[in-house]
């Protein structure tokens, strides 16, 4: 079951109704037509938001099953565990030499081909979430190649709302992993919120 609560408009009230009416994961929702999630009762829920979630959980579907997306990248902290282009923007990686002598790549081909794999998916993070990757590399300037334990966030104005969720002006600390790489960047961009990684 997906957490509907990534998509942008979607809060717990709201993923909650979805779920109950049988939409529990990005391509049940991605599948629906926007007639059908207005019969829901979706309070504040207009036509072109609703039209909106349908589109970006198609994207979140296409993502998991996008052979790039799912390439393995493999740290010697992180063992075999696969790392995203959203991972190497937000979880400040090692270096790329780090990377390949952590991954056996056995040819002088192979390296190279992760090489560039690696460069790709740091210049489209760059591109695609300017702020967060801004976050991360002054993060990686203070702390080197140690990854954040988190997201510390707190609001200028109480209850701001910002990446699905309402934010105290009390800095309250938050897993970076429960929020999407565009989350994160928005997190990051908001004028009326105070973000930091920890």
């Amino acid at each position: 079951m997906d957490d509907l609560t990534r998509i942008k408009g979607i809060g717990p009230a709201t993923a909650k109704k979805l779920k109950a009416a049988g939409i529990e994961n990005f391509a049940a929702l991605a599948a629906a037509a926007p007639e059908d999630l207005a019969t829901l009762d979706l309070p504040g829920a207009e036509a072109q938001e609703m039209a909106a979630w349908i589109v970006r959980a198609g994207e979140l579907v296409e993502g998991a099953n996008d052979d790039k997306a799912g390439q393995a990248i493999v740290t010697s902290e992180l063992s075999s565990r696969a790392v995203t282009e959203a991972e190497v923007a937000a979880n400040a990686p090692p270096s790329t030499d780090d990377l390949i002598e952590a991954g056996g790549a056995a040819s002088q081909k192979q390296q190279a081909e992760l090489k560039a794999y690696i460069a790709e998916a740091r210049d489209e993070a760059r591109a695609d979430h300017p702020y967060l990757t801004a976050a991360a590399d002054a993060w990686r300037a203070e702390h080197g190649n140690e990854p954040p334990a988190g997201l510390r966030i707190a609001a200028k104005r109480d209850g701001f709302r910002r990446a699905g969720m309402r934010h105290p002006k009390a800095p309250v600390e938050h897993d970076a992993a429960g929020f999407t790489p565009g989350q994160l960047d928005a997190l990051f961009a908001e004028p009326n919120l105070v973000v930091e990684f920890v």
